[in-house]
Formats: C-alpha cells, structure tokens, sequence
C-alpha cells in the first residue's frame, strides 16, 4: 500500500481474488469541517461549504449555530449566514452532547 502526501491524489493496489471494479464516493472530513463551521461566526457573510460530511458531529455544529442565531441550510453543500447571530454562549445540553 502506497499513499501520497496530504491533499495529492493516491492510489492503492490490492492483490488476489476476484476482480473488483467500481467507484467509491468519499465524503470530507469532519475534522476539517467542524473548525471551517466555527469560523463563519467570524463574518456576516454567507458561508457556503461542500463536501460537508452528514455525520452526527456536523449536524450538532449546525444546531449549535442555529442556538447562536445563525441560520444553516444543507441542500448539497451547507450554507452559514451568522450575521444575525448574538448569542455568546453554547447551550449547554448541546456543549455536553459535543465530542471531543
């Protein structure tokens, strides 16, 4: 098994059996998108992200920012607009379901 360097694209040769052919769809990482979420806190801009994995994580991000007054969309990519947001401080039953 061979990978290439972060960001590069990489290829991995498997041996033996039957031959397989088909694609796989990879989702983006959630470890990338959760602090990109955060971030739109930072402008009143629209944020709109792509390849946002749906994975319990982003989804609790997205209530999270909704309780901060922001407003999310997900229809393909996610769309932030903060620029109402006031709030300062995560509720905290969403705080506690957030994992480290």
């Amino acid at each position: 098994m061979k990978s290439g360097a972060p960001g590069r694209d990489y290829a991995l040769r498997i041996t033996g059996g039957s031959q397989l052919a088909g694609d796989v769809c990879i989702s983006g990482s959630k470890n990338a998108a959760l602090p990109e979420m955060a971030a739109a806190l930072l402008t009143s801009e629209p944020v709109r992200l792509s390849n946002v994995p749906n994975v319990t994580d982003t989804a609790l991000m997205a209530e999270i920012l909704t309780a901060l007054g922001g407003r999310t969309e997900r229809e393909g990519s996610m769309v932030l607009r903060m620029g109402h947001a006031r709030e300062t401080s995560v509720p905290d039953e969403l705080g506690r379901r957030m994992r480290a």
